[in-house]
C-alpha cells in the first residue's frame, strides 16, 4: 500500500501543476488580448501623428538623411523578464548585435528594454548603452516608449545619429514568434513622399504658430514614440503568445502523463482489491476445510 500511496500522492501534485499551467495559460490569453488592443489604439496615435507630418511637409522639405552604415546608430532591443517563452531573449540579442553590425564588445549603441535581454547580451560580452525597464502590463507601455525617446534626445543632440532601429519580437502565425527589425528614424523617403502627397480632405491646413523646422522635429519625436510603444506592444504580445503554446504543450504532456499515472492507479487498485478477495477465499476454504475436519 506504501507505493499506492505514493503513487496517489504524486496524482495530486500532477494536479495541482496542471491547475497551475491551466491558470498561466489563462492569463496569457488574456494578456495577448490586452496588448493587441494597446497595439491597435497606438496604430491610430501614429496614424493621426502622420497626418500631422502630412500638413506639416505641405509648408516644410526636410533635408534627405543619407545614413552612413554602422555610424550613429542605436539599436533599441524589446526582450522578455519573465520565463517560459522559449528562447525570445537569445534571440533578439543576436538580432540586435547584427543589426548593430559591431562585434568588438562595445555595443554602446543597444538601448535594452528588459532585465533579463541586459544579462543575455552581457553573457555574449556586449554592454548595453542604456536599460529601461520592462512594463508589467498596458498601461506602462507609454512610460516604457518615454524612457526610450528621453535616453534618444541625449544622442540626438550629439552630432552624428543618423539611424535609430527596434528590433522585437513579432507573431509569425498563432504559435511562432520571430525577431523583427524596424527602423524608426529616419522616415523612409518613399513614405516621406507618400505623406507629402497624401490627398488633404480640407480647403484649409491646420493653423501653427511654431517654426515650421521645430513642428516638423516634434511630430517626428511623436511618432517616434508611438511606433516604440506600438513595437513593444507587440514584443510583449508575442511573448505572451509563445508562453501561450509552451502552456498548451505542457498540458498537452501533464494529461498524458496524468493518463498514465492514473491507469497505474487503477491496476494496483484491481491488484489490491484481487489480493483482499483471494485471502478472503482462501482463509473461508480453510475455515470450511477445518470445520468439516
Amino acid at each position: 500500500m506504501k507505493s499506492l500511496d505514493a503513487l496517489t500522492r504524486r496524482i495530486v501534485t500532477t494536479r495541482q501543476l496542471r491547475s497551475i499551467v491551466g491558470t498561466m495559460r489563462s492569463f496569457s490569453a488574456i494578456s495577448i488580448h490586452q496588448y493587441e488592443e494597446a497595439a491597435a489604439a497606438l496604430r491610430l496615435y501614429r496614424e493621426t501623428v502622420e497626418w500631422g507630418i502630412s500638413a506639416a511637409l505641405r509648408r516644410y522639405r526636410p533635408r534627405p538623411a543619407v545614413p552612413r552604415d554602422g555610424a550613429g546608430l542605436v539599436v533599441v532591443a524589446c526582450g522578455t523578464d519573465r520565463g517560459m517563452c522559449g528562447r525570445l531573449n537569445e534571440l533578439v540579442a543576436d538580432t540586435a548585435l547584427a543589426a548593430l553590425g559591431r562585434s568588438d564588445g562595445t555595443s554602446d549603441g543597444i538601448i535594452v528594454i528588459g532585465a533579463r535581454l541586459a544579462g543575455e547580451l552581457e553573457r555574449l560580452g556586449h554592454t548595453p548603452w542604456a536599460e529601461v525597464q520592462l512594463p508589467n502590463a498596458a498601461a506602462g507601455l507609454a512610460r516604457a516608449a518615454n524612457d526610450v525617446v528621453l535616453r534618444l534626445d541625449t544622442r540626438m543632440s550629439e552630432p552624428g545619429l543618423d539611424r535609430v532601429l527596434v528590433v522585437h519580437s513579432r507573431r509569425k502565425s498563432r504559435t511562432v514568434v520571430i525577431p523583427e527589425i524596424v527602423q524608426l528614424l529616419p522616415l523612409a523617403p518613399e513614405h516621406l513622399r507618400d505623406l507629402a502627397s497624401r490627398p488633404w480632405h480640407s480647403r484649409s491646413l491646420p493653423a501653427h504658430t511654431l517654426p515650421a523646422e521645430r513642428l516638423y522635429a516634434l511630430l517626428l519625436r511623436h511618432h517616434l514614440f508611438g511606433s516604440l510603444a506600438e513595437a513593444l506592444a507587440e514584443a510583449l504580445a508575442s511573448e505572451h503568445t509563445a508562453r501561450l503554446a509552451a502552456m498548451h504543450a505542457a498540458e498537452r504532456n501533464i494529461d498524458e502523463h496524468l493518463a498514465e499515472l492514473l491507469a497505474e492507479s487503477h491496476r494496483m487498485r484491481q491488484e489490491a482489491i484481487t489480493e483482499e478477495l483471494l485471502d478472503v477465499v482462501s482463509g473461508f476454504e480453510v475455515a470450511e476445510h477445518g470445520g468439516g475436519g
